[in-house]
């Protein structure tokens, strides 16, 4: 056999070989990831009553970097600022919900007393990219995939009710997600 065409046909089985290995972990061995697209949604009129609420009366925050960095969010999708609306539900949870600056998603978060802050980054299509939950001040750790899509499910059912329940009409707005500051180092003691 001529060295070129053995080469060719070596390249195409390493080709075929890797495609064959990302098919396996993307359906076998990350089974969550595969099926993080059956996941709830929010059509296209619920999320054009969102954007029209953000447009009329939502506040620009800058995304923390310790936020930015667990959900995997580029400068690119979150610079200078984004635009979110936030409301706080009966049980007094409160909401946020924006879209990345450069049209790939959004960004949804929900903090409660009870539970502490947990925030999405989703695509367009409300796939779930990656949740995260604060443990300790600035500092998030990634949900497991049975709780991301428990508090996923539950926050978008959140933003389905409220837009439902108010129509065309804003949520009330409330103050935009601020992470508070990391506590100041002890000082140290020079005798």
């Amino acid at each position: 056999m001529h060295p070129e065409m053995n080469r060719l046909r070596h390249s195409l089985l390493g080709l075929a070989s890797a495609i064959v290995t990302v098919w396996l972990v993307t359906c076998v061995a990350a089974p969550g990831l595969a099926s993080a697209k059956d996941g709830p949604r929010l059509n296209k009129v619920q999320v054009d009553q969102i954007r029209k609420v953000i447009e009329q009366q939502g506040t620009k925050i800058p995304v923390p970097p310790p936020i930015a960095t667990g959900l995997g969010l580029s400068a690119r999708q979150i610079e200078p600022t984004i635009r979110q609306a936030t409301f706080i539900d009966p049980e007094g949870v409160k909401h946020g919900f924006a879209e990345l600056n450069d049209g790939s998603g959004y960004f949804l978060f929900r903090r409660s007393k009870k539970d502490g802050l947990a925030i999405f980054h989703c695509d367009r299509e409300f796939n779930l990219v990656r949740a995260i939950r604060e443990f300790e001040t600035n500092q998030f750790l990634e949900l497991s995939d049975a709780d991301a899509k428990v508090e996923w499910t539950n926050e978008i059912e959140a933003w389905a009710r409220v837009v439902m329940q108010r129509g065309a009409k804003a949520p009330t707005l409330t103050q935009p997600l601020q992470v508070p500051a990391a506590p100041p180092a002890p000082a140290s003691s020079t005798k």
